[in-house]
């Protein structure tokens, strides 16, 4: 399944719903106010060779409607191949 697609969103949302047994509330404004990212973030990893080693690592995104806090899940953990 390919990142950003709509599958993603879509299986990221309801593995999220699944997932989320712990209180709702944004640690830092107290609202439930959760926004899922149409589109994950991305992260250059380097390895020891810095430039012949980069690869990247995708994320999917939630963040607090309110404050902005941000939530970031490591999609390949989750089971999502890039």
């Amino acid at each position: 399944m390919k990142l950003g697609s709509d599958e993603f969103y879509k299986a990221f949302s309801e593995k999220l719903e699944k997932n989320w047994t712990e209180s709702r509330k944004c640690p830092i404004c107290g609202q439930v106010a959760w926004k899922t990212a149409k589109k994950p973030a991305k992260a250059d990893i380097w390895g020891e060779s810095h430039a012949r080693e980069k690869k990247s690592m995708g994320f999917g995104v939630v963040a607090c409607g309110n404050c902005g806090y941000t939530l970031l899940f490591n999609a390949i953990a989750l089971g999502f191949d890039e």
